[in-house]
């Protein structure tokens, strides 16, 4: 019996065959333009807040009157308009802006500062042969020496720990603003036996709100209110401060 002739392929064509029953990908036609592939940018998303914290000083009573007849709210937006009317009319004074740029998760601090450094710890007094001093007295006993130093910052600071949520929408603010004054120094006086002697004492005023608060994102928010050792601005007899935060995440 004799075996029919096969078909004859060309050469071309039996690598193709032999392409496809590999599963091999074909050679790529230089002739067909390239398929464009179009890229998916994600929205970029960021952890940034800008913190914005005022002290503003205002009449008690012109603030008691407002407090009366309007509630206070988590948004603090309408009482800070009506205090920038006040301010306007120069019956309210912002002495104090601090603006902080911060990640959601990190803390941060601005600091305006001054250091005051004064004696805390003292050596006894000791017996010692006849002294003559400046003002020709004489004495037996050499005063108390100071062995130790503290420092203590007088100015204005802020601390604070912000966090977004995940719809971006509310910030929680973790935070404890503060203001020291030094109003004097007091002369600690110390006497023993032929001897008398002073040691300057600062004597430091301060005021301070440490709390935690959640807030709408670009809103305001009335920290609290603190007193002053003494007004700010000229024309206030009766003042008191009002500390406001405002946040805003990108």
């Amino acid at each position: 019996m004799k075996l029919s002739k096969l078909p004859q392929f060309s050469l071309l064509a039996a690598f193709a065959i032999a392409g496809v029953l590999t599963g091999a990908e074909p050679a790529p036609n230089p002739k067909k333009p390239p398929i464009a592939v179009k890229k998916v940018e994600s929205e970029p998303t960021s952890n940034d807040i800008h913190l914005v914290f005022e002290f503003i000083e205002v009449n008690h009573e012109q603030f008691s009157d407002w407090v009366f007849e309007n509630p206070l709210k988590a948004d603090a937006g309408e009482l800070r308009k009506e205090v920038q009317a006040w301010t306007k009319k120069k019956e309210a004074l912002i002495f104090e802006t601090v603006i902080v740029h911060a990640r959601s998760g990190q803390r941060a601090k601005v600091e305006s500062i001054k250091e005051v450094i004064y004696p805390t710890e003292f050596d006894p007094a000791e017996v010692s042969t006849e002294l003559e001093l400046s003002d020709g007295s004489k004495g037996l006993v050499t005063p108390p020496i100071p062995t130790a130093f503290e420092t203590r910052n007088t100015g204005l600071s802020v601390e604070v720990d912000p966090v977004i949520s995940a719809d971006g929408k509310f910030i929680d603010l973790n935070m404890a603003p503060e203001i020291v004054k030094l109003l004097e120094i007091y002369p600690w006086e110390t006497e023993a036996t032929g001897a008398k002697g002073s040691f300057p004492t600062p004597v430091f005023y301060t005021v301070k709100a440490t709390t935690q608060v959640t807030m709408k994102n670009g809103s305001y928010c009335l920290i609290g209110t603190v007193r002053l050792p003494e007004a700010v601005g000229k024309n206030q007899e009766d003042p008191i401060v009002l500390m406001f935060a405002r946040a805003e995440a990108d």
